[in-house]
């Protein structure tokens, strides 16, 4: 817990130090914020206890078993996607420390996250804490496929941007290769199109609001049921 308030407050605080004072030169300043934020968290996320989460539990039992070479990554006694399996496969053969596994699915999603909010982000300190804020630090000591997933994504938004549509989609198909849900990215070619006007904000924010009330409903629904059933 005592983490968790060091990293709010040390992004508060160089989000005060780098973005109060005047004299800075913008890309120099996001460099050194970004640096000075990320960097704790990339050391925390790969240094930490390896089994934390009920996901990484799992990925710590698997790369186990290949760094002792009892499966091989095609034999797929996870069932998980082919793309992962392989990696796995390749750094165990480098190393059997899984902390080291860690480090480098960290990296790359550390940096891929770096790049993006430097280049896209038109307020950096903010994108920062909402990362931080919002939970997806935390979600990704857990899910780690999805995150390496969602890292190549990340990558693939610039030929989006761009409209180089070939190239946008074998990176998807590229990360679906280690998360599958990934292919649902696809629909950015379509959804990229449409303008980011106040009538587009309306529909968004409802069907957000709709979700989240149908989830609340529904886990009340499946609360009082289970009180009934027992009874």
């Amino acid at each position: 817990m005592w983490f968790a308030y060091y990293i709010i407050g040390s992004v508060l605080f160089f989000s005060f130090l780098f973005y109060s004072v005047n004299g800075w030169k913008r890309s120099i300043r996001d460099i050194l914020y970004l640096f000075f934020t990320f960097f704790p968290l990339l050391l925390f996320s790969s240094l930490r206890y390896p089994k934390y989460g009920t996901d990484t539990y799992v990925y710590s039992d698997m790369f186990g078993v290949f760094a002792h070479g009892n499966y091989a990554f095609y034999e797929n006694p996870y069932t998980y996607e082919a793309g992962f399996m392989l990696l796995s496969k390749i750094i165990s053969l480098m190393t059997s420390n899984f902390q080291m596994f860690l480090l480098a699915l960290n990296l790359f999603y550390i940096w891929s996250c770096v790049c993006f909010t430097r280049k896209y982000s038109s307020s950096v300190w903010l994108s920062v804490f909402l990362f931080v804020g919002m939970g997806f630090f935390d979600q990704s000591m857990n899910v780690l496929r999805q995150f390496f997933a969602l890292s190549i994504i990340l990558w693939a938004y610039r030929y989006l941007d761009r409209r180089v549509i070939g190239k946008f989609l074998l990176l998807v198909i590229f990360a679906s290769l280690f998360h599958l849900s990934s292919i649902i990215f696809i629909v950015m070619i379509w959804i990229d199109r449409i303008p980011l006007n106040r009538k587009f904000s309306y529909i968004t924010d409802f069907i957000c609001f709709f979700r989240k009330n149908t989830t609340i409903c529904f886990n009340g629904i499946r609360c009082v049921w289970t009180v009934f059933d027992e009874q």
